[in-house]
């Protein structure tokens, strides 16, 4: 048997970002629950988001055994605007 892993890009929303903030409860939210379910059902999923503070580690496992939030950086350490982001994604 082979183990499934699956990659997202969460562009303008980290999957860990707190509920309640400025602009957290859509995209994170859906990213986060995809991934904590496909990562129940034994599928490994590597989620690649922005990383916007020195303070983020490279990779985090906060959402689930087979779950990685791996935080790439992509332009400035500071939370940008997802229209501001356009510059960044190459």
């Amino acid at each position: 048997m082979s183990i499934q892993r699956i990659a997202l890009i969460s562009v303008h929303a980290s999957p860990l970002a707190p509920l309640g903030g400025k602009k957290t409860g859509g995209m994170n939210v859906y990213v986060r629950e995809l991934a904590q379910e496909l990562g129940k059902r034994g599928i490994e999923i590597d989620i690649f988001t922005r990383k916007v503070s020195s303070l983020e580690p490279e990779v985090n496992h906060r959402l689930g055994k087979q779950v990685r939030v791996i935080s790439i950086p992509a332009g400035p350490l500071q939370p940008l605007g997802p229209d501001e982001l356009y510059g960044y994604l190459q």
